[in-house]
């Protein structure tokens, strides 16, 4: 018996359902004690990311049955969408501070998150240049240069915020699209040199970014400041051991571990479910990661190869950088968990995201195109 339309990429639709089942457990386990002491409901958080869930539910069905190509006609006009956001954050009326960064957009009881929504919008747009524009691949003048000018904006959107994690991660996401469709290898490692120099300036200028880079380092030598994320992230990873203290026990969400439910909910996950739970949450992503290639490399057409690249890049990279932070790989970010931790932008965006990956899989796997296309193997029309 199937549960999903013939053609379907089974094993990516079912990891996509088994890493949002598993988040909206987490959400609710580390959000029941704040969510009971705020709002007096302990369910709160976990009602808003079952609504969020069903949104992005019917986001992934619909995005799964549209033709993928169909996207084009709309990547211009998104990525100017996502840029009016990135600017009207900046609207004292519409843009919401925490912490000192405006990264929030309020619309009446909807609040976004522009940036996640410049990322995918970005990869959107990408996917269509370089593949409409993939007979000039030759000249770095005009198919790339363009690129990185659109690239280039959103950077200094985002950082204006400020919001250097999700500005690199942009980065991160959009030079592998462009190295895809790019055969130079070395003009693109050229300006992933230069690229990490600007972020180790960008990191020496600023005291607070210098501060938690220091804590990565040592985090114990200032565990009240800014070490405190990492140093409860690892007493909750140590807590929970091989096999964890049991679903919903964790002791570090009673408001000792910041951000428990959001950014730092894999400390939970590691808590509650043990080293053997957090590797299931590990190698769902993997495998997600490995069907998103799959799924791109066997792509008809050059535009769903470039954007099945990036939007698997983008979960991939978002999950390692996420993982990577909570366990002390890295400096704290303030990245989000892709399909686990709690919001509403970010969980219906990725599952809108895996539905196109899911669509990019049916029409590779259905479609029947030349191969004497020459080395790229398949052309930028529609087949």
């Amino acid at each position: 018996m199937k549960f999903v339309p013939a053609g379907i990429d089974q094993i990516m639709f079912f990891t996509v359902v088994a890493l949002v089942a598993i988040g909206l457990v987490m959400v609710f386990s580390a959000s029941s004690v704040i969510s009971l002491e705020d709002y007096g409901n302990k369910f709160h958080f976990f009602q808003r990311q079952v609504i969020f869930t069903v949104v992005g539910g019917v986001g992934m069905f619909f995005f799964s049955l549209l033709n993928y190509r169909r996207l084009k006609t709309v990547a211009y006009p998104v990525t100017v969408v996502a840029f009016i956001l990135l600017i009207g954050i900046h609207i004292p009326s519409v843009g919401v501070s925490v912490r000192g960064a405006t990264r929030w957009l309020q619309l009446g009881p909807v609040r976004l998150t522009p940036s996640v929504i410049a990322e995918f919008a970005l990869i959107l747009y990408l996917a269509h240049y370089l593949s409409v524009n993939s007979e000039k691949r030759e000249s770095f003048k005009d198919y790339v240069l363009p690129c990185l000018g659109v690239l280039g904006i959103a950077f200094l959107l985002i950082l204006k915020q400020p919001d250097l994690s999700s500005a690199v991660i942009l980065v991160v996401v959009s030079v592998v699209v462009i190295t895809v469709a790019y055969k130079n290898l070395k003009v693109m490692g050229g300006i992933v040199v230069a690229g990490c120099v600007a972020l180790v300036g960008l990191v020496a200028i600023d005291p607070m970014r210098f501060r938690r880079v220091a804590a990565f380092i040592n985090p114990w030598e200032d565990r009240f400041g800014a070490g405190y994320h990492v140093v409860q992230s690892m007493l909750a990873l140590g807590s929970g051991g091989f096999m964890g203290v049991g679903l919903g026990q964790s002791r570090q969400k009673f408001e000792y571990l910041p951000d428990a439910f959001t950014d730092f909910i894999f400390a939970v996950v590691g808590e509650e479910l043990g080293f053997v739970g957090a590797m299931v949450v590990v190698c769902l992503f993997l495998v997600l990661v490995w069907r998103g290639i799959k799924a791109s490399i066997a792509a008809p057409d050059l535009f769903g190869m470039f954007l099945g690249f990036g939007l698997t890049v983008a979960i991939g990279f978002q999950a390692w950088l996420n993982i990577a932070v909570v366990i002390g790989c890295m400096p704290t970010t303030g990245v989000a968990l892709p399909f686990i931790s709690y919001g509403g932008t970010s969980l219906v965006l990725f599952m809108c995201a895996s539905g196109i990956l899911l669509n990019i899989a049916f029409a590779g796997a259905n479609a029947r195109y030349s191969r004497g296309t020459g080395k790229w193997g398949r052309t930028s029309a529609e087949i």
